[in-house]
């Protein structure tokens, strides 16, 4: 929203559709809950790549230097106005001196190409941004996993969010070859990623632990009842489900049923028990995922079989936030940043 603008009466924001900010690590299911709010009429950008990420948000915002060492608010904040300007009243017109220099410094930070697109082409279709139709939608928001490393900045922001999180079995996750989100956010907490250790399992999983406990906590004590926590499990065996629980934090119509030949058709998920050898991670990990209701305690001969999906929700938030309090949020050095993701 423009800067100075006034948000709408305490008792006109009960009723008006809040917009929906999706967030998660890549690999747990954010595409697949894309595109079940677009079931809600929810406008979540026209930007996009093939996993529904809206481009102007990672092209704005996902910049992992801007956190730490030398954290950057003011562009955070900065950047994250101009992305909800675009997306709600455009930009064509508005932009301050300070704003076109940040726009400019993202073409020359990001080079000729962004996710296949001329670079200058995502700069000029935020400059040229107009906002949509009226009525043509009944609300917006978006999808980018990287959302979640925000979820502070976006709590602060001007207007009232509902922010999903998505979350997968953290050893599926492990065993993933979705490495993005590690290579690029892993050494804020002070984790050692490399090439030689990327693609270890041990540390995928213990990124994961921290990682979704930073934002879970966070996300919880900020956004209250505007934080929904999606579980992949119940996303893909109940979607509709899933579609009903963010209506009602959205304060969005719900509807009576699923498009048929849509984004809901039926989706399949693991439901076979995995058996992991325990000693490709550590006792900690372990000790957290059982406790977090993913594994049983491993066999004496050292096999990790973890437990069907299902976990009631809210004893798993219960246990997510008991995790969040235990462990502290330790940035490490500042991430060279390689792939969005």
């Amino acid at each position: 929203m423009p800067a100075g603008a006034k948000l709408p009466a305490s008792d006109a924001q009960a009723i008006s559709p809040l917009p929906i900010a999706i967030g998660g690590l890549g690999g747990s299911g954010t595409r697949v809950l894309a595109s079940l709010v677009r079931e809600l009429r929810v406008d979540i950008g026209s930007f996009l790549n093939n996993s529904l990420d809206n481009l102007w948000f990672t092209f704005l915002l996902m910049h992992p230097d801007w956190h730490f060492p030398a954290k950057s608010p003011e562009r955070i904040s900065m950047a994250l106005d101009l992305f909800i300007r675009a997306m709600t009243t455009g930009l064509e017109g508005t932009l301050s001196v300070a704003e076109e220099t940040l726009l400019s410094h993202l073409e020359n930070k990001t080079g000729p190409t962004f996710h296949g697109f001329p670079t200058a082409d995502v700069a000029c279709s935020l400059r040229a941004s107009k906002g949509p139709e009226p009525g043509a939608f009944a609300g917006w928001g978006w999808k980018e996993p990287n959302t979640h490393y925000i979820v502070e900045q976006l709590a602060n922001a001007d207007g009232r969010f509902v922010y999903v999180h998505v979350i997968r079995n953290g050893l599926d996750i492990a065993f993933s070859g979705n490495r993005n989100q590690l290579r690029n956010w892993g050494p804020l907490f002070a984790l050692n990623v490399d090439e030689a250790t990327l693609q270890e399992p041990r540390l995928a999983l213990d990124f994961w632990l921290m990682a979704n406990a930073r934002t879970i906590g966070i996300a919880a004590r900020r956004f209250g009842q505007r934080f929904v926590l999606m579980d992949y499990y119940d996303l893909c065996t109940n979607p509709y489900n899933a579609v009903v629980q963010i209506a009602r934090a959205a304060n969005l119509p719900i509807p009576k049923k699923l498009s048929v030949n849509g984004s809901a058709s039926p989706i399949k998920v693991r439901t076979d028990q995995m058996e992991i050898h325990a000693s490709q991670f550590s006792a900690q990990s372990l000790a957290r995922l059982e406790d977090l209701g993913y594994v049983n305690a491993t066999e004496s001969s050292g096999r990790l079989v973890t437990l069907p999906e299902r976990c009631d929700a809210s004893a798993r938030l219960d246990a997510w936030l008991k995790l969040a309090e235990a462990t502290a949020y330790r940035p490490g050095p500042s991430p060279t940043v390689q792939e969005p993701g």
